[in-house]
């Protein structure tokens, strides 16, 4: 597990469902609200990460355009399920 860092150190933060547009891989980041993004990938270590936003067609395209669709349309699908709680 990583290092745990205090979150009143970094005030007003949130939450954010977010996905590597290169590698697809998803996570839940708990980030400043004057955090730069794209975000760092967990998994492959590049700038990629951004917000799944999938209501938006241009970045449903983008998004959809990488590697392996399947991985992708899941992340899709648990964003929808998530929205829908």
């Amino acid at each position: 597990m990583g290092d745990v860092i205090p979150l009143g150190d970094h005030r007003p933060h949130g939450t954010h469902y977010v996905v590597c547009m290169d590698c697809a891989k998803d996570w839940v980041a708990v980030v400043p609200e004057t955090a730069e993004w794209p975000l760092e990938c967990p998994n492959c270590g590049e700038m990629s990460g951004d917000e799944v936003n999938w209501n938006d067609a241009e970045w449903f395209m983008r998004f959809m355009a990488g590697g392996d669709r399947e991985k992708r349309t899941l992340v899709l699908l648990n964003a929808k399920r998530m929205e829908d709680v």
